[in-house]
């Protein structure tokens, strides 16, 4: 962790459904996390009621992890930034919960794709995939091959609802004809922006959650 990122609260209400929040690290400190006020992901509101000693599950990245760990709030400074202080436990409590370089989710994102070299009209299509690294798209039939790199423009829908654009290069990978109408083009991001790729991430993660909360559902159905 370090001042600056963001982080994700997660509170138990009294009916033992789950709300997350997002904040920023503002200081650390050998036992304590100092967080800004925390914003509700869907409602975006801020959790001024969060009472003192109420447990907190956090949930950050580090590197190319996910990890998260069981605090509480310790007390709350309303000066002009408000400031929550947090108990911060020794690392070893720190549980890995995903590795996020190998998450690749089977998703539909919306993508335009332009040629520098213009060998091809830019054009709109989808997603079948997409990872921190790279994206799998339906090329219908245009020769993207011919051009080592493209841009990528990527609208990232998350369940918040809002969107979030990332522009970045990519590096032509494989072609793959899927049947006799689909061509799938793989490729891997370069030169992409390190909070990009974050947002990318988090949203492959979103998404993968949502996902086996779904599969749970339906196997208990």
């Amino acid at each position: 962790m370090k001042i600056g990122q963001d982080v994700h609260l997660s509170i138990l209400k009294k009916d033992n459904k789950k709300e997350t929040y997002r904040s920023k690290i503002i200081n650390i400190s050998h036992e304590n996390l100092y967080i800004n006020e925390p914003v509700h992901l869907k409602t975006k509101r801020t959790k001024s009621l969060l009472r003192i000693n109420s447990p907190i599950y956090i949930t950050y990245q580090d590197n190319q992890n996910i990890y998260q760990f069981k605090t509480y709030l310790k007390k709350r400074k309303l000066t002009q930034i408000p400031t929550y202080v947090l108990h911060l436990p020794d690392k070893t409590e720190h549980k890995r919960i995903q590795r996020r370089k190998h998450v690749r989710i089977n998703v539909d994102v919306d993508v335009a794709v332009h040629c520098p070299e213009k060998f091809f009209s830019p054009f709109t299509t989808v997603t079948k995939d997409i990872s921190g690294g790279g994206v799998s798209i339906y090329s219908h039939g245009q020769e993207l091959h011919r051009s080592p790199y493209v841009n990528l423009t990527l609208v990232l829908p998350f369940d918040s609802e809002e969107f979030y654009y990332v522009f970045t290069q990519a590096k032509f990978i494989r072609y793959k004809l899927k049947d006799n109408e689909s061509h799938l083009s793989s490729f891997q991001f370069v030169n992409i922006d390190e909070k990009d790729q974050q947002r990318i991430i988090n949203f492959c993660f979103q998404k993968e959650r949502k996902q086996r909360k779904q599969d749970t559902f339906l196997e208990n159905k």
